[in-house]
């Protein structure tokens, strides 16, 4: 009776100690994970700047390998995912399977349907080049179309990841301090590059010649530095309701940083999407009477604009942001 009953305590702590080794575990793979995913941002921002394709490429694949393992671990812990992630995640997918239909090869007439402003030239260049009785893929440029698919669905697994494994308070906190410094640091950079007068990213990369705009941090092309700013703001405005008084300094000083940096990139849709960023995150941390004049606003704007005359709105924003132009 006593070696039965010693026998079930060793088992037991055995269990005990298997189960608690794992939980350790699990917990180190779990932290490694989001730091793996909050890197992501700025790593990928600092090696955008070298213009070259391969470094992309690679933080592309890493970056989808890190949010695919993050839903997978997620999704085995938790005994599933969460229904709104779970749903994002299918949506999203969803949208790569539609996307891939132009890859399906398509007669003149089943063109002419589905790109009725460009069928006609595209249809002459294949008939000169003796490949007009051919179906060819809907895609216009399958191989870049293929890149930037595999990018969209590399964002697709990181969001999806992300959300997954940074779901605690410290976790979050450091992810939107990420976000911010980055922001920030584009912002610096692209500063000190206008006042310097440079000519090249990071002062040694050369930039494309077709490029007819000024460059802006590790962007070549403005909209993208302006739609990441854009993007940053909202988690700026996440520090402010921090408990810690030097992460809330932090989320102040970084957001007007990132709003200085959305005005001076030039870029038009930068300042609507931070706006509108903005707003709604203010509707989604505000009572009812924030929500309320938010509403009122966004409804003010609108009409304005319409008033106004989108043509008109747009060419006082270039004219306001890129005097150049």
């Amino acid at each position: 009776m006593l070696e039965s009953t010693s026998a079930k305590e060793s088992i037991g702590s055995d269990v005990a100690l298997h189960g608690g080794s794992d939980h350790r575990l699990g917990r180190r793979i779990q932290r490694g994970l989001a730091w793996s995913l909050s890197f992501l941002v700025p790593i990928s921002t600092l090696l955008y700047g070298t213009v070259h394709p391969w470094p992309r490429v690679g933080v592309a694949l890493a970056a989808a390998l890190a949010g695919a393992v993050g839903i997978a671990w997620a999704g085995r812990r938790g005994g599933g995912l969460p229904r709104g992630l779970g749903v994002s995640l299918a949506l999203g997918l969803a949208a790569g399977v539609v996307a891939l239909l132009d890859y399906v090869p398509v007669g003149a007439d089943l063109r002419r349907m589905a790109q009725p402003a460009v069928a006609g030239p595209v249809l002459e260049a294949l008939a000169l080049a003796g490949r007009g009785d051919r179906a060819r893929a809907l895609a216009l440029d399958p191989g870049r179309g293929t890149v930037e698919l595999a990018s969209y669905l590399a964002m697709v697994l990181v969001v999806g990841g992300t959300a997954a494994v940074v779901r605690n308070r410290p976790r979050a906190r450091r992810l939107a301090l990420m976000l911010v410094a980055t922001g920030v640091g584009v912002t610096v950079l692209g500063l000190v590059q206008r006042w310097t007068g440079a000519t090249r990213v990071y002062w040694f990369t050369d930039v494309p010649l077709r490029s007819s705009r000024p460059f802006f941090g590790p962007f070549v092309n403005p909209n993208h530095a302006g739609t990441l700013l854009a993007a940053v703001a909202p988690s700026a405005l996440a520090l402010l309701h921090d408990r810690r008084s030097t992460v809330q300094l932090a989320g102040g000083i970084g957001g007007l940083v990132v709003l200085v940096g959305a005005l001076a990139c030039g870029s038009r849709g930068a300042v609507i999407l931070l706006a509108v960023g903005v707003l709604v995150s203010l509707a989604l941390t505000g009572g009812q009477r924030v929500r309320v004049a938010i509403t009122f606003l966004l409804a003010a704007g609108l009409f304005s604009a319409l008033f106004i005359g989108p043509v008109k709105v747009a060419d006082w924003l270039t004219r306001s942001l890129d005097p150049a132009q």
